[in-house]
């Protein structure tokens, strides 16, 4: 039989029980402050062209909402015919498409030789250059900077 001072404290206590909050009745601007703070959100952390897209998609829904009802199909077959012809988004998606390429690709080189270069400084600082003595590193970018900023001052 086990005594309850060997027990762990989380078997011998009691958890209390938990009440569930009433639900509470939202309004349209409780959904607006929500609505909002996913825009934020998705702005704050670098999700740009989700938010574009969103506003985008919001100011379509307005423009449907305050079009005419019996002019609605010829908006919505207007706008899908629009966007039936390739050579109104080809263009511009494909430029898109290339220029993100090209600062990936530079992207890609600017990091590579930066951990070439760290690699290369690692390892001089580890093993040393020649002998296995370590030696100070010339090529020290903070340094170089501050040597930069009291020259100009």
């Amino acid at each position: 039989m086990l005594r309850a001072s060997c027990l762990p404290l989380h078997i011998t206590m009691k958890r209390k029980k938990t009440t569930a909050l009433p639900e509470k009745n939202t309004n349209c601007w409780d959904f607006l402050i929500h609505v909002c703070d996913k825009v934020y959100n998705l702005l704050k952390f670098g999700h740009v062209f989700g938010a574009m897209i969103l506003v985008l998609l919001i100011c379509i829904l307005i423009v449907i909402i305050r079009y005419p009802h019996e002019q609605l199909p010829i908006l919505t077959n207007g706008i899908l015919s629009f966007l039936g012809k390739e050579k109104y988004y080809f263009i511009p998606l494909s430029s898109l498409l290339a220029i993100s390429l090209s600062g990936n690709y530079y992207q890609f080189k600017t990091y590579s030789k930066e951990i070439k270069r760290i690699c290369k400084c690692r390892k001089e600082l580890i093993h040393g250059l020649e002998n296995g003595k370590l030696t100070v590193v010339e090529n020290h970018h903070s340094s170089v900077l501050k040597e930069k900023n009291n020259a100009s001052n």
